[in-house]
């Protein structure tokens, strides 16, 4: 199992926190004729986000590639999530390079498993 992957894994979700809209964030219907139309908002300066997924005013898909629920997940995902993903991914690679025997070592390959989807690299024959 590899440190460096967790590490590396750590490192790419605090890069994205930093260049991400801190929040709060949030997922809103904003136009009520459009009850479809899904926003997100990231910023106080921008109440009205924006459109993540909409309908159009005559009930046509106007974002056939997205799904309603899109907005609602970045949302849930939110800037904290990263931070504690990226804590919790720091505290393995540091058990694997100190203490394999440690308590937490049976959830080990779990978190090399969420490092690799991040990075999108292959998480078949964890290491």
């Amino acid at each position: 199992m590899s440190a460096d992957t967790l590490k590396r894994a750590a490192a790419k979700l605090r890069e994205h926190v930093e260049a991400a809209t801190p929040g709060p964030w949030a997922a809103e219907n904003v136009y009520r004729l459009l009850p479809g139309c899904r926003c997100l908002s990231c910023d106080e300066d921008e109440p009205y986000g924006k459109a993540i997924h909409e309908i159009d005013a005559v009930g046509e898909d106007a974002s056939p590639t997205l799904k309603p629920g899109d907005a609602d997940y970045i949302v849930l995902m939110h800037p904290p999530v990263a931070l504690a993903l990226a804590d919790w991914l720091e505290r393995y690679a540091q058990i694997w390079t100190t203490d394999q025997h440690s308590e937490y070592y049976a959830d080990a390959p779990q978190a090399l498993v969420v490092a690799r989807a991040i990075l999108r690299e292959a998480t078949d024959g964890v290491q």
